[in-house]
């Protein structure tokens, strides 16, 4: 009972025009995909079912490229390809988001050195993890690691 009060109570905090929520069985059906989803996350990086592909980004005048940006993908083995938009909020609510944001950077660092790419290099990095406690250490570690 406190857990599907719990779970109308969110709906009502993330909702802008309901005040009050009553718990439906939706609410459970929804929670368990999102928390499997979550342990899908970080089971797909150890299973590297995640990949980067870059983007180009052009100097307006002249069209010359000036560096790249990273973008992560996602291909689930049963589901195939997950949209950003879909698994980087479950990511940044169940934490897995910082694992996966060390994996981008550290992959990036070593595909652009493999690659030859003698440009810059953006990489998204998200408030969850930019927040997280020793993200300046980790991320000076994979500098170091990377010889980048």
């Amino acid at each position: 009972v406190l857990s599907n009060s719990d779970l109308a109570m969110y709906r009502a905090k993330s909702s802008l025009d309901h005040k009050i929520c009553w718990y439906e069985r939706e609410m459970d059906d929804k929670t368990r995909q999102r928390n499997m989803m979550a342990a899908d996350i970080r089971r797909g990086i150890h299973a590297g079912e995640f990949s980067l592909h870059y983007q180009a980004i052009r100097n307006i005048k002249d069209r010359r490229i000036t560096g790249y940006e990273a973008l992560l993908r996602w291909q689930h083995p049963q589901l195939g390809p997950i949209p950003p938009d879909v698994f980087i909020p479950i990511a940044e609510e169940s934490g897995a988001i910082v694992p996966l944001g060390y994996w981008v950077l550290e992959q990036v660092c070593n595909e652009s050195l493999e690659k030859g790419l003698n440009r810059k290099v953006s990489v998204n990095i998200s408030p969850v993890q930019l927040r997280h406690r020793s993200f300046i250490e980790k991320v000076r570690e994979i500098l170091m690691r990377t010889a980048y």
